[in-house]
């Protein structure tokens, strides 16, 4: 079956994952279709969904979004993590802006994430803002230039974040999705839309936010092997990458590249958290 609508979800929290489906039921009223990329069993509420398909796999999570990507059968595609959800209608607005899209063209969505976020001041207060959720809510925030872990020379000045974000199918194949020499969402994600942007495509960032998202600071909770392997792996990697021009033509990628990957994450020693 063809759905308007592919939701990746790189997942470890299996109590959450009955929340997410309501969210995007609520949030979307055309055809859709989940893809959980996991090593944990689907709750028995969610087993028989038609709409959901089950992915195993114990590689680390951009790898995992990688994996769930090449079985995707949605026009569109957006993904998320298992500690958020969608807001009400948030989808069917942000459909409301495909019309007239080419394929080259994305949409980029905004999130809020928990009451105990924490964002240090002396960032957001340079950007000219009051509070950290005043800038999550800015256009500001979701460009790479904002932030010190994607402002490098040569990262294109209009490189949008893609937290969350509304891609073509065919882009996205096009260019070989995400490259699993990384392993984290957010430095992973990065990487994608620099070369989205290096492949000639354009977007539109909607003042809307479309998700609440939870979080965990540093090494709290479950967070702590994203954690390290962000700051010492991926970071790193993406700012050698960048900071000289070395990646020019780097656009397109291998689309099975993942399968180069540990099939193991080599941090599964560690408690883990998208």
């Amino acid at each position: 079956m063809k759905y308007k609508l592919t939701v990746l979800l790189s997942a470890i929290r299996q109590d959450r994952w009955v929340g997410v489906y309501e969210s995007i039921k609520k949030a979307f009223s055309g055809t859709w279709e989940l893809i959980i990329v996991t090593d944990r069993p689907i709750p028995p509420e969610l087993s028989q969904k038609e709409n959901i398909r089950w992915i195993y796999s114990q590689r680390s999570p951009i790898q995992k979004q990688q994996e769930g990507l090449c079985q995707a059968k949605g026009e569109w595609v957006t993904w998320m993590s298992d500690d958020s959800l969608w807001e009400p209608n948030a989808l069917d607005e942000i459909f409301k802006n495909i019309k007239g899209l080419n394929y080259k063209q994305f949409l980029v969505m905004k999130y809020l994430e928990g009451p105990e976020f924490y964002f240090p001041p002396e960032h957001y207060k340079r950007w000219g803002y009051r509070t950290n959720y005043d800038f999550m809510k800015s256009d500001a925030y979701y460009m790479c230039r904002t932030h010190d872990s994607s402002n490098f020379p040569f990262v294109p000045k209009n490189t949008p974040i893609i937290s969350i974000s509304l891609v073509s199918l065919r882009v996205l194949k096009e260019i070989g999705g995400w490259d699993c020499i990384f392993q984290t969402l957010a430095i992973g994600n990065d990487d994608l839309s620099i070369r989205l942007i290096k492949h000639g495509c354009s977007y539109e960032i909607i003042d809307l936010v479309a998700q609440t998202c939870g979080w965990m600071p540093n090494t709290k909770g479950d967070h702590s092997a994203v954690h390290y392997a962000q700051i010492e792996d991926d970071q790193p990697l993406l700012a050698k990458m960048y900071s000289t021009n070395e990646c020019k033509d780097r656009i397109v990628i291998p689309l099975d590249n993942w399968k180069q990957s540990d099939a193991v994450w080599k941090r599964l020693n560690l408690k883990e958290s998208y």
